[in-house]
């Protein structure tokens, strides 16, 4: 009785390197930017709630953001997971956190941070904010 021996090859193409998308280097997000901040009365005594609309951090495909900090004057607002959304006129998807019972009548810094699976990245540049009902602070354009 023969024996037959096969030799079973597949052929792959093999794509050029300059066809696959590079990829963000792994580790924390990018530094986000500050769109707009809006101040209204709050339900606190002498407080308002002030909420900050930012820009997504770039980060690598296989690390999304998380969670985003918003620092407004040491006042914390942690936004889990962030729900990113178009916005008219906007460079990219956006989302807000807003926080509470932040002193009025004081003149702050608003400052904004992504977090990954490798940890925090650096905080957004600082915005000086007053903290009064009504105030609103828009980034310059371009």
């Amino acid at each position: 009785m023969a024996r037959h021996r096969w030799l079973v090859a597949a052929f792959v193409p093999l794509m050029p390197v300059a066809a696959v998308a590079p990829a963000t280097a792994a580790g924390p997000p990018g530094v986000p930017i500050v769109e707009r901040i809006t101040a209204v009365a709050g339900t606190t005594k002498g407080g308002v709630n002030v909420t900050v609309l930012f820009g997504r951090p770039e980060t690598s495909p296989w690390a999304p953001v998380t969670e985003v900090q918003v620092n407004v004057g040491g006042v914390l607002c942690t936004v889990k997971p962030p729900a990113w959304k178009p916005v008219a006129g906007a460079a990219g998807p956006m989302a807000t956190g807003t926080a509470v019972g932040v002193p009025a009548g004081r003149t702050v810094k608003v400052t904004v941070r992504g977090k990954n699976l490798y940890g925090y990245g650096q905080w957004s540049k600082a915005v000086r904010f007053k903290t009064q009902a009504g105030s609103t602070w828009k980034r310059p354009s371009g």
